[in-house]
């Protein structure tokens, strides 16, 4: 059996209402508005949205277009990412506190990388 959740309107009860998020003083609140009560809050927020900064993270109500992905430093590939176990074991050995598992703290991943590591060469076998 399908159900089918229907959205109202929070201030008037209208539907179909969408959930928009605002955020304020770090807080941040989620609302279901409809149509007329979001275009509402637009125009209240205009003179300080079009003078303020778009944070990361930030959504807009239209959707994205596609576009080509660049990997970032954090996604990127790399020989340290495959071989967590050993970053480890050399920040261990240099004095850096690290657990076993979880994350690598980054001050110990950018020493790695700076060649504070020594070079791994692969044995002939």
């Amino acid at each position: 059996m399908a159900v089918r959740m229907i959205i109202a309107c929070d201030i008037c009860g209208a539907e179909p209402a969408a959930t928009t998020i605002v955020s304020a003083n770090g807080t941040t609140y989620e609302v279901d508005l409809c149509e007329g009560h979001v275009d509402q809050l637009t125009a209240a927020l205009a003179p300080f949205t079009t003078v303020a900064r778009v944070t990361a993270g930030a959504r807009s109500r239209k959707p994205a277009a596609k576009r080509s992905v660049t990997p970032t430093r954090a996604t990127e590939a790399s020989p340290r990412r495959a071989d967590l176990q050993h970053v480890r074991e050399w920040a261990t050995a240099a004095g850096y506190d690290v657990k076993a598992k979880g994350r690598v703290p980054a001050a110990v991943l950018e020493a790695y990388d700076a060649g504070a590591a020594p070079v791994r060469r692969k044995s002939k076998r």
